[in-house]
């Protein structure tokens, strides 16, 4: 049985590549100021057009911040910059950490976690590969196997 109230609150973890953070800043701060200046442009073409990208800003702005990978009781809840989905635990045969994490199914599907990610443009040394550690022992526990189930990550 799971907790009462809103499921925010009940998820102990939330794992998004922390490199993310500045990006959706500036994403963030560039979409209020089109927006604030929209209102001085010469014409309504020009209002139109800046409001429209300050917009759009702002929206990929908080999708990107929103990017995560939040394992609950239930599955593992996966925000992607376009769609959130869950995968509940028993359809999750593994994880896969090339370049982006990769979710694993039973049915030999993958869901792709755009939140973790390696490389050299992500500077948390190290975080991608305890997040996929941790993702890895949350597996074990609902299968109830004691050896990991990570697949390919190298």
């Amino acid at each position: 049985m799971t907790p009462p109230g809103p499921p925010a609150k009940r998820y102990a973890k939330r794992y998004a590549n922390p490199s993310y953070r500045p990006t959706a800043l500036v994403l963030g701060v560039l979409g209020l100021l089109l927006l604030a200046s929209a209102p001085g442009q010469p014409g309504p073409e020009q209002v139109l057009g800046q409001g429209g990208v300050g917009l759009a800003a702002l929206f990929y702005a908080v999708r990107l911040a929103r990017l995560a990978v939040v394992p609950t009781p239930e599955g593992i809840v996966v925000r992607n910059l376009l769609s959130t989905r869950t995968v509940p635990w028993d359809r999750v045969r593994g994880f896969s950490l090339v370049r982006i994490l990769d979710i694993e199914l039973l049915d030999g599907g993958t869901v792709t976690c755009s939140a973790l990610q390696r490389g050299p443009s992500h500077r948390a040394d190290g975080y991608t590969a305890r997040a996929l550690a941790d993702l890895d022992a949350r597996l074990a526990e609902h299968t109830g196997t004691t050896e990991g189930t990570a697949c390919g990550a190298t």
